[in-house]
């Protein structure tokens, strides 16, 4: 009873005193009791308060300082400095990580003018300019009207796509040489005109490339190949290890599946007239959708005619196709047209 009072009675003047301490308490508590006299029998006297007074104290000052041990022990962060405000390129990470240390462009006509790679007079295999590949360069093309130029890929590398900015003014078609492991595919290009440039971009199995095609009127380059960094696989390592395909080996004058006509719907009411060159078509046809137009096996010994269709007002336009092996194929049907070689005594042939 009389501990219970005791404290009940210290806890009760240090929250009316206003003190922050239990000296503070303390000493109110012997002001009061000094000059107050109590009336209750059971009321403790000042001497059993000061010794409950010195256990509190002691119990109090251990506490307290634990509260201040742990208040050192708070680490407490610090505040978030913010260096700048301008913004920074995204970093790129896995295939298309950015090399540290490689200049970065100021624009993207300026990365374009850093990616391209031109002709040096060193790297030459005969006629062929030797390129280093190296992934996201833009390689320079030169042609020149009336003659093919031949991109030849590594041996070994699978065609998936071949795509032009300038289908019109440019004739781009692919071919392959070599057989089985040893196939190499082979993009053809010719302008129709000088002074005129596009792009092509290659997609095949192993990396992609990119390429400014330019047409000057008396330079041009018979061939462009690539050096790799990485070694091809050894022909033996290869045939243990990679089953041959032979629904890819595809003769180069057969036409790739996705341009295989649907046999059901052919049409081969087309009439061939005009002059008998050597590269004058065998037959045309059309499966509804697209119009083929077959040339002799001899069309590869000769220079190509550019295909002609008539308009709707009766003038003569140059129209998309493709080339694939000994056929042109037309993305489009149409009633006539014609196909014209030369400049002085030009060859037609109509269709």
């Amino acid at each position: 009873m009389r501990q219970t009072l005791s404290i009940s009675l210290i806890a009760l003047t240090f929250g009316l005193s206003g003190c922050t301490t239990l000296e503070g308490v303390w000493a109110d508590l012997k002001t009061s009791g000094a000059s107050e006299k109590t009336t209750t029998a059971d009321a403790p006297d000042i001497e059993e308060l000061e010794a409950d007074m010195l256990a509190a104290k002691a119990i109090w000052s251990e506490v307290d300082d634990q509260a201040n041990h742990a208040g050192h022990d708070i680490k407490r962060s610090e505040p978030v400095k913010l260096t700048s405000i301008d913004p920074q390129p995204l970093k790129l990470r896995g295939r298309y990580e950015i090399e540290p240390g490689k200049p970065r462009p100021a624009s993207v006509a300026e990365a374009r003018a850093m990616a391209k790679v031109g002709p040096d007079g060193s790297d030459y295999l005969g006629a062929i300019q030797l390129y280093g590949f190296e992934r996201g360069s833009i390689y320079q093309v030169y042609g020149t009207p009336e003659q093919v130029t031949d991109i030849a890929l590594e041996t070994g590398e699978e065609l998936i796509s071949v795509s032009a900015g300038d289908t019109v003014r440019w004739m781009v078609g692919d071919t392959r040489s070599g057989a089985g492991l040893n196939a190499q595919i082979h993009i053809l290009i010719k302008p129709l005109t000088e002074n005129i440039s596009t792009n092509l971009i290659i997609l095949t199995s192993k990396r992609t490339y990119y390429v400014d095609l330019v047409a000057q009127p008396d330079n041009y380059m018979p061939a462009v190949a690539w050096t790799y960094k990485t070694r091809p696989v050894p022909l033996q390592s290869r045939q243990a290890s990679t089953p041959v395909q032979y629904a890819s080996l595809r003769p180069a004058s057969s036409l790739a599946y996705r341009d295989s006509p649907a046999l059901e719907n052919l049409n081969f009411a087309y009439k061939i007239k005009g002059d008998h060159p050597d590269w004058r078509p065998v037959r045309a046809f059309d499966d509804g959708d697209k119009v083929f137009i077959q040339f002799p096996v001899t069309i590869g010994r000769s220079e190509a005619p550019p295909l002609f269709v008539e308009t709707d007002s009766g003038d003569s336009a140059l129209v998309n196709y493709r080339v694939k092996g000994r056929y042109y194929v037309v993305d489009r049907l149409f009633d006539k047209a014609e196909l014209r070689l030369g400049e002085k005594k030009q060859q037609v042939v109509k269709i």
